[in-house]
Formats: structure tokens, sequence, C-alpha cells
């Protein structure tokens, strides 16, 4: 017998983890209704990412959404470093700010992988209380479009600025220091 497929959803739109704080806390909605004005407030996006499998409870259990809303609900109100991040945070994602955006700027975001907030919001992003969803430095705009890059290339980005910070500093690149004094196996790729 084969195991269950485990579906996992991350709120990592700045507008989601917004909406979701304004209908449960500002609003005092229970789950279901809290579901119902998501759905709503983000029906204009076909794209977003709110399935219906994902708002249905198991042999008891809250579903993984409601959930995933009781994490970023406690993450608003316990773990914020500090008042001014929380501020703008609020005041750059709100429902009010959905609302007045075009429709093809809502269509740009997603509630999983939202690289829309974390280009036009790097900063705030990463102040969100929770573990970020991406590293920014695996992340680059190519011709105006972000695009995830591999491991191999974040890497080669990454070894590229040690080595130029490495060589400023003692006139010999990180790799032939490592080939020279660490491992004789090694070569200087071509």
């Amino acid at each position: 017998m084969s195991e269950p497929t485990k579906h996992t959803i991350k709120f990592n739109c700045g507008f989601a983890r917004c909406a979701i704080r304004e209908l449960t806390v500002a609003q005092s909605l229970n789950m279901e209704q809290r579901k119902e004005k998501l759905l709503e407030l983000f029906s204009a996006c076909p794209d977003y990412g709110l399935k219906n499998q994902k708002f249905q409870s198991n042999k008891g259990r809250p579903s993984l959404f409601d959930r995933n809303c009781q994490k970023i609900i406690e993450a608003w109100r316990t773990k914020w470093n500090t008042v001014s991040s929380k501020t703008a945070y609020e005041a750059a994602f709100s429902v009010d700010t959905w609302s007045a955006m075009s429709p093809s700027d809502q269509q740009r975001h997603t509630l999983a992988s939202c690289y829309e907030c974390c280009t036009k919001f790097p900063e705030l992003q990463q102040n969100f209380p929770l573990k970020p969803y991406y590293n920014v430095s695996v992340v680059e705009i190519r011709d105006g479009v972000l695009q995830r890059m591999g491991k191999k290339e974040s890497t080669q980005n990454v070894l590229k600025q040690l080595n130029q910070k490495f060589e400023d500093t003692f006139s010999k690149s990180f790799t032939e220091s490592v080939i020279q004094y660490g491992r004789a196996d090694l070569q200087v790729a071509k």
C-alpha cells in the first residue's frame, strides 16, 4: 500500500498573510468564514494557489490551510522584531492595497512562491517573523523576468563573490588558495 501524498502549503505572499490577519483578528471571522472571504478576495487570480483540497480537514484535525493560518496569526501576535517593521508590512500588504491594485498586478502574485512580493518588497519579506521561503541570493532578474537559479548557478555566483573579496584581501583567489594549500587533487576550472 502506498503512502498518502503529503500536501504542503506555505503562505508566502504578503497580501495573503495580511488578509489572514485582518480577517481573523480585526473582523473576528471563524475558520469557515475566513476561507470564504479569502476565496472571494483572491478570486480574480485563478493561478493564485487557493485550491479547495487544501481546505479539507482530516480525521478531526484542522485542515492544512487552517493550521498554516494559525502559524501566520501567531507570528503576527508575538514574533516581530520592531513595531515599525510590523507597521510597514501592514501598510504595504493590506487588503485595501490589494483591492486598489489592477487585475494585471494582482495576477503576478501567488500564494506559495510569490516572486512579486520578493522583488518589490525584499526587506519587508525578510522581516516577516516566519522563516523565509527562499534565499534571495538564489533568485535573479534576467531580461526583466525573475528567475530562480539552479543550485550550480547559484553556487557559482556565491563563489565568484567569495573569490573577488578574497582576492581583494589576499591578492590571490580563494580557489587558488584552496588548491595550493588544501587539496592537491583539485584544479582550476577553465
